[in-house]
């Protein structure tokens, strides 16, 4: 049986997809009819989107491969943990950790959006992990990182990728940070790679305005609906930053908690120890 981590946002890539190729066709046909409407704009256009689209599927079966491997390092397992993966989706992190425990196990809680990733399903993430071997490491549980359905101080880490940025109340993602806190025994990590705003005002404004100028015409080609998408930007434009989660993760009762800038600024990496 073949690993599937399943694609990112499959939406936004199928948008972007779509979008490119019209923007590619409408440029081959500017400049077959002669008509002075600057094909060059449309060809930039299709180079941007469909360059997009390359970026994002290499991220999804590559780049993020990669990153998973730098994280689990960051937790220095030694092979008989309990570690748990919130909002485990496919099970990337969920079972890397799991091949890294060869006396453990590896726990995954998630509510299963496929919005999120193609094919987002418990189902799914078992099957990689019978695919790489490690079927009986792995645990998976249907819940809610607001609610984790465990003990207190039931594992010795805890990890999550894109998912934090998700709960757009303070309230919520105060609960999500206690609670994490609260399955952690004490000299725990808890690592989260997670979206970030720029820092400079500039660069946010620029940034939102390039989220919110595709989201409509993602939504537009798709359904027919510019505001279909919108969520995508106006979460984010609500996420406080890694700053400030950071802040609340030490509020929730973590001894220290840190930031390492991801992407040029675009991620970050939480690093926080209980």
């Amino acid at each position: 049986m073949k690993v599937d981590y399943g694609l990112d946002a499959p939406g936004v890539v199928r948008g972007f997809a779509i979008a490119g190729a019209l923007l590619a066709v409408a440029t081959v046909v500017l400049i077959v009819a002669g008509l002075p409407i600057a094909p060059e704009l449309f060809g930039l256009g299709a180079v941007m989107f469909l360059a997009t689209v390359a970026a994002m599927i290499h991220s999804s079966r590559r780049g993020k491969l990669l990153e998973r491997d730098r994280l689990l390092d960051g937790l220095g397992l030694s092979g008989d943990e309990d570690v748990l993966d919130v909002g485990c989706g496919r099970g990337l992190l969920l079972i890397g950790a799991a091949k890294r425990l060869p006396h453990g196990r590896a726990v995954g809680v998630d509510l299963w959006s496929p919005a999120d990733q193609s094919g987002n399903r418990r189902e799914a993430t078992l099957a990689n992990a019978e695919a790489e071997g490690v079927g009986e490491r792995v645990e998976v549980v249907d819940g809610d990182m607001r609610a984790l359905p465990f003990a207190d101080a039931s594992f010795d880490a805890v990890v999550s990728s894109i998912a934090i940025h998700n709960l757009d109340d303070a309230d919520d993602r105060e609960r999500a940070c206690l609670e994490i806190a609260r399955v952690l025994r004490p000299g725990g990590r808890f690592l989260s790679l997670d979206f970030e705003k720029p820092a400079h005002p500039g660069w946010r404004r620029a940034y939102f305005a390039y989220l919110g100028v595709v989201g409509a015409t993602v939504g537009t080609l798709l359904h027919g609906d510019p505001d279909t998408y919108r969520y995508i930007p106006a979460s984010l434009a609500r996420y406080p930053g890694a700053a400030a989660v950071a802040d609340r993760l030490r509020a929730a009762g973590f001894a220290s908690a840190r930031v390492i800038p991801k992407m040029a600024g675009f991620m970050a990496l939480h690093v926080a120890e209980k």
